[in-house]
């Protein structure tokens, strides 16, 4: 990995030095190459940033979205060969953006977090044949979101059997991370409780507050859960979708959000209140809150 690394900060200073209007017209076979050097130095979560450089060129605002990879791989890189000199919380962050697996055995030494649990957000994804499952969690009296990753290989039989809208009771041990988001239940038999409204951002401008705070503990954030209230559906004259709050500011949605006219017909024009995912910059829903409960996308 340190080889790896080495490679990737040299390659850096050569970006720096030509700049990245000329790295914008490199070809595919560039990035395969050296995504697959980190990815073969073990470093595949680094990896994984580097063969997205591609897509972030072809945005609107690719500027701001390349120096944002180019700069965490940096940070990332430099950390890691500086480990000595850390915090090994801040550290484990590191190592799990670079690409080393977070041990269940190390999350179970930790305190577990009892509390009543509301399921959010639900997604499933796959890579090769490994399917994923990542579900959201919001503890009532803890104040704190709470994500399970499951993975099965060929099988979509997850240990963790959650959906969202449920409500448990339950006691969750978390990663340690000087931001603890991903944790692991301690038991799998949960005990359904009432049902109890999570606490929402009133505007925008103050999530964002809290995830710039987020990132000044873990700079390697990259989906952040929020719940928003007060946003409104809106679709442009030119076929554009969005969402606006309360205050009037303009929050981007997640290009891979396809639920637009389900997103417009829960609100019918009136403010409603959306559990989802921000990457720094556009938001992702994955529920919404209506009547007594949340619907799932």
């Amino acid at each position: 990995m340190e080889a790896g690394l080495h490679e990737l900060l040299l390659w850096l200073e050569d970006v720096m030095r030509i700049g990245i209007v000329e790295l914008s017209q490199m070809e595919e076979a560039y990035w395969t190459t050296k995504g697959q050097r980190l990815w073969d130095a073990k470093c595949r979560g680094m990896a994984n940033l580097l063969y997205s450089l591609p897509g972030a060129f072809r945005q609107p605002d690719w500027q701001e979205r390349v120096l944002d990879i180019l700069g965490r791989l940096h940070l990332a890189a430099t950390g890691f060969l500086k480990r000595d000199q850390l915090d090994p919380l801040i550290f484990e962050d590191i190592k799990t953006f670079a690409g080393i697996d977070q041990k269940k055995d190390r999350a179970r030494q930790e305190k577990p977090v009892k509390d009543q649990w509301l399921v959010l957000g639900k997604r499933l994804g796959k890579i090769d044949s490994v399917n994923s499952q990542s579900l959201w969690l919001y503890g009532h009296s803890s104040k704190r979101f709470a994500h399970i990753l499951d993975y099965k290989f060929g099988s979509l039989n997850f240990d963790t059997k959650l959906h969202p809208g449920q409500s448990i009771e339950a006691s969750m041990q978390f990663h340690p991370s000087n931001y603890p988001l991903r944790c692991l239940t301690v038991e799998q038999q949960f005990t359904v409780c009432p049902y109890a409204h999570p606490d929402g951002f009133e505007h925008f401008a103050d999530y964002l507050t809290a995830y710039a705070q987020a990132l000044g503990r873990n700079p390697f954030l990259y989906q952040f859960p929020a719940i928003i209230k007060g946003l409104i559906p809106m679709q442009t004259t030119k076929g554009e979708h969005l969402l606006v709050d309360r205050s009037r500011a303009i929050v981007p949605l997640h290009p891979n959000f396809d639920c637009h006219f389900e997103l417009l017909a829960v609100s019918g024009g009136h403010p409603i209140e959306i559990f989802g995912e921000w990457d720094g910059f556009s938001f992702q829903p994955l529920s919404v809150f209506e009547g007594a409960g949340w619907l799932a996308f």
